[in-house]
């Protein structure tokens, strides 16, 4: 089956006819919202299907890319798009964008998810981005938080869908190199600013007498 949606009754599949759109079209993903909704996301852009109506969704309308990947619905209701070109937020009224421009590392994304607590998980081939989504819908700020190898996301580059969020909370993310856990209860924000010590400087990566470059040295420090 590469195009179009079916539907099925627990005996048999019917393709989903009822819109031209919908029945040539290769869907890639779907979900409905708490409104009754259903939300397509096609290779032709994002489709919502409402009682036999449908509103179509491209780049004319905002999309980074026609070519949808994933979907996902936050708390508030807002629909986030996943393309090869970057992620969008619709929220009912005004599509928004977000890609490297606005500080994703990568537009390739290959995996979404919204955690219980309301942050957006996007995979890419450069890591795991985290995105608060109450900063984005309240204020407008586009706050990320990047994990790569030097956090300990050592896999990089994550594969298609390969997500999940166990009873816990932890999040689960599959990659290239394997499976990597995220505890988001041991997670500590570091609000103290680290004390700098200075023990040494270099030259070209040897030791200097420093007294030729200078009038003179502090005798504690040697600066």
């Amino acid at each position: 089956i590469s195009k179009g949606v079916y539907t099925f009754d627990g005996k048999d599949f019917k393709n989903f006819s009822e819109n031209k759109l919908l029945k040539n079209t290769a869907v890639r993903t779907l979900l409905d919202d708490k409104k009754g909704n259903l939300w397509f996301g096609t290779d032709t852009g994002l489709i919502k299907y409402t009682d036999g109506k449908i509103n179509h969704f491209t780049i004319k309308e905002g999309l980074n890319r026609n070519e949808v990947e994933i979907i996902a619905i936050d708390k508030f209701g807002n629909i986030w798009i996943a393309t090869l070109s970057g992620l969008n937020m619709y929220d009912g009224k005004k599509m928004y964008k977000i890609s490297e421009d606005e500080g994703l590392q990568s537009n390739i994304i290959f995996l979404m998810h919204i955690d219980k607590n309301n942050f957006l998980w996007v995979g890419t081939n450069k890591g795991l981005e985290q995105i608060n989504i109450n900063a984005f819908v309240n204020d407008k700020k586009i706050d990320i938080k990047h994990y790569g190898k030097s956090e300990g996301f050592v896999g990089i580059e994550c594969n298609d869908d390969a997500v999940m969020e166990d009873k816990e909370g932890n999040l689960w993310f599959g990659t290239i190199f394997g499976v990597t856990k995220y505890q988001s209860s041991e997670r500590q924000e570091i609000k103290s600013i680290p004390l700098t010590s200075i023990t040494g400087i270099k030259l070209f990566n040897q030791n200097v007498d420093w007294n030729k470059y200078a009038d003179s040295l502090d005798e504690k420090t040697n600066f």
